[in-house]
This record gives structure tokens, sequence and C-alpha cells, in this order.
């Protein structure tokens, strides 16, 4: 079984509820209102996108660092997924006789790899901050970053011990960490 971190599911999930509002205001600007094809997919990229960043900070990411640098990282791969992915895909693929709509969607799974591991590793990187997948890493490795909890040495297959948790939060996956 392939095990992919929680961070995929969270992207593919807003990512593809920011990418229909894109391909709808995309289709209504240039298919109902008539406005140029770039113009549209312009507007509609950037309201998407914006979107997603805050979604994705908040939710998928659980990004805790300063909002200034992880905007400025933002700015600058969105501009290059802009420029090299989504015109350069959407308006080549239009050039080509594709149905706009179905270029936008081609161009969509081209960005979507593209702004997943941009996002994961560059725009919300974490430094030497631990990056956990579960509430069980979460409930161990958050105090641990924080100073709060200190793990004894372990010996090969046997849970951590530690010593400052409640009791109700001692609890390990299926065992129970000790008391020291």
């Amino acid at each position: 079984m392939i095990r992919l971190p929680r961070t995929v599911l969270g992207f593919a999930l807003i990512n593809g509820c920011t990418f229909a509002l894109d391909l709808a205001i995309v289709s209504t600007l240039h298919g109902l209102l008539g406005l140029p094809l770039a113009l549209a997919v312009t507007v509609g990229y950037g309201i998407a996108f914006s979107l997603a960043f805050v979604l994705n900070r908040r939710f998928n990411f659980r990004s805790h660092e300063p909002v200034g640098g992880e905007v400025a990282r933002y700015v600058a791969v969105v501009a290059v997924n802009f420029g090299v992915i989504l015109l350069g895909v959407t308006m080549a693929l239009d050039a080509l006789g594709v149905q706009y709509q179905v270029a936008r969607i081609v161009a969509g799974a081209c960005e979507g790899a593209f702004m997943y591991c941009a996002m994961r590793w560059f725009v919300f990187r974490t430094g030497s901050r631990p990056r956990v997948d579960s509430e069980v890493d979460a409930r161990i490795h958050e105090p641990v970053q924080h100073g709060l909890v200190a793990l004894s040495a372990v010996p090969s297959g046997k849970a951590p011990r530690i010593g400052s948790l409640p009791e109700h939060e001692r609890e390990i996956g299926n065992g129970r960490a000790e008391n020291r």
C-alpha cells in the first residue's frame, strides 16, 4: 500500500475546489462575456490562487510561520507557474485548436503537480521544525518542539518515555507511555 502524506489529499481537495472556481470564472468571462482568453485566465487564476493560498496555509500545511516570507515565496512560485505552465500550456493548446476548457484542464493538471511540490517544500517550508503527518505524531512532536517534554533514551522496539504530559495525553498509538 502506498502511503501519501496527508497534505497530498488536503491539497487535492482544496485545489480541486479552487480549480473548479477558476474554470467557472474563465468560462463566464471568456465564454459568456467574450473577454479575451488571456484576460479571463488571468482573472480566474488570481482569484483561485489567492483563495488556495489562504486555505492551504491554514488547513492543509497548518503553517505558523510569519506570513510575509510565505507570501513572497508564493508570489514567486505563482509567477513562474502562471507564465510557464498556465498561460504557456493553455495558449499553446488553444492555438493547436484544443477547446479552451480542455486546454485549461490539461494545464491545471500540470500546474497541480508543480504547485504541490512548490508549496510543500518551498512556500510552506518548515526549516528545522519537524513536519508531522498524524495526530499521534503531532502530540509527540509539538511539545518537544516547544521544549515542554523530555524524551528519555529509547531502547529498540519500546515506546518513548514521556514524563511531563498529563495522564489523558500519555496514550501513544495502541500502547501507553510510561511515567518517568
